[in-house]
């Protein structure tokens, strides 16, 4: 069996599966997942793992008794007997039904399950008890959504993405920051939002994404006509939208030029937040609204419009190279992925509570980073889960030590976890 990644990219939107949901049927790593989604790389380690996407879409599985495996690390294809797996694939010598051993959902590490961890590493919001900040003499908005500019962490890669949207706003294109749920997306929007207003140079487009699903089925998808109105609220609140496709953005494209004439540094800027649920035919418009022409120039011109793009990880999914429907966006999109803190948590800690964090011995952070790890090395260490996480470890321990150990630090995970098993993973 060959594995189609194609297919198995359109059967997950067309079902609504997640990269994550399809990590827990498979009980494979998600950058494992990563590249067989994208690429078609099979892990030597996990040579059945195209046969347990396949059944975890209800896909139909080829009657064969041999798969192509592609190796990562030898992209030639090497043929694998499938006997030796026959139970977890569900399949006899004779081709015939066997009993289907469900991959299974979780998989079992350090004395818990992948599943449990991902919950660890998505841990509830947890705040500063009262005892705490006067312990550890932290005070004011410490560990509060940042709403001032000096409370933005723009260490490590933060900063090198929020440099690739600075750009394209002022010089044009598109771009697409990809990052996992509380890894910094939105906050990294907001700040860009509230330095270009200060600027005053570029004005910035944010239609509203609030309902916003992939489907009309889910919510509401965002549409073509949805982003006119948006571009038109801005610059020319009074005007009335026309009607057909081909007049409104003959509209919007006089609208821009009248609003760049006002000013020779002027710039436009689109915004999208939560683009993953973007449908496929709003992402094949973006290209027209950035080649939107001034219609009072002739010739080469600088574009009228950028646009960003943010989004979870499905959104590279969405404009992956290997999906020829969109490849009018992908050709033209720079993609940008928010990594995890890994290196500077040292310095995100010492932003986020002060001179607090120097109670943290270097082997304490050590031990968290470690405890925000999967069992592949994949870090979790993203703003919104080490935020809950130092507010866990500093309430819990207020009033025992004047420092923090690895070993105090590897107590309150394990404390952390135990609760969670005993309220049976809920």
């Amino acid at each position: 069996m060959k594995f189609d990644h194609v297919a198995v990219r359109s059967a997950m939107e067309d079902k609504g599966i997640t990269q994550a949901s399809l990590c827990r049927a498979t009980g494979a790593a998600r950058s494992t997942m990563n590249r067989a989604i994208l690429q078609g790389l099979m892990p030597t380690n996990m040579p059945d793992l195209g046969v347990r996407i396949y059944r975890a879409l209800g896909l139909e599985i080829a009657e064969t008794g041999m798969e192509i495996c592609l190796n990562a690390r030898n992209p030639k294809a090497r043929v694998i007997g499938i006997a030796r797996d026959m139970v977890s694939m569900g399949q006899s010598r004779d081709n015939g039904s066997a009993p289907v051993t469900t991959p299974a959902t979780s998989t079992e590490t350090d004395g818990h399950s992948l599943d449990e961890k991902e919950h660890l590493m998505l841990i509830r919001k947890c705040s500063l008890t009262p005892e705490a900040r006067n312990y550890w003499k932290i005070f004011g908005a410490a560990l509060a959504a940042p709403w001032q500019r000096d409370q933005v962490f723009l260490g490590g890669e933060m900063r090198v993405a929020y440099e690739h949207m600075l750009a394209k706003a002022r010089y044009g294109g598109l771009l697409a920051v990809v990052g996992e749920s509380g890894s910094g997306k939105t906050t990294l929007k907001d700040l860009l939002v509230g330095d270009l207003a200060a600027e005053g140079e570029v004005i910035v487009i944010e239609p509203h994404t609030q309902r916003m699903e992939e489907d009309d089925r889910a919510g509401k998808t965002l549409k073509g006509a949805d982003i006119v109105d948006a571009i038109m609220r801005e610059i020319a609140p009074t005007a009335s939208i026309r009607r057909t496709a081909e007049a409104q953005l003959n509209q919007v494209a006089a609208a821009l030029s009248a609003s760049l004439a006002q000013g020779r540094d002027r710039r436009h800027l689109l915004v999208i937040d939560e683009a993953h649920s973007l449908p496929k035919p709003t992402l094949r418009h973006l290209k027209r609204f950035l080649e939107l022409k001034n219609p009072n120039v002739k010739g080469l011109q600088r574009p009228m419009l950028s646009i960003v793009l943010l989004g979870q990880p499905e959104l590279a999914v969405r404009l992956s190279p290997y999906d020829q429907t969109v490849r009018e966006v992908w050709q033209r999109c720079e993609l940008v992925h928010l990594r995890p803190l890994d290196k500077a948590l040292g310095e995100y800690v010492a932003l986020r509570i002060g001179d607090a964090a120097k109670a943290f011995e270097p082997s304490a952070l050590a031990k968290f980073a470690e405890n925000l790890a999967d069992r592949h090395g994949t870090s979790y260490l993203y703003p919104l889960a080490v935020d809950s996480w130092l507010a866990e470890i500093l309430n819990a321990t207020a009033g025992l030590a004047k420092s923090i150990t690895a070993e105090a630090v590897e107590e309150v995970f394990a404390d952390v976890r135990h609760r969670f098993t005993q309220r049976g993973g809920r």
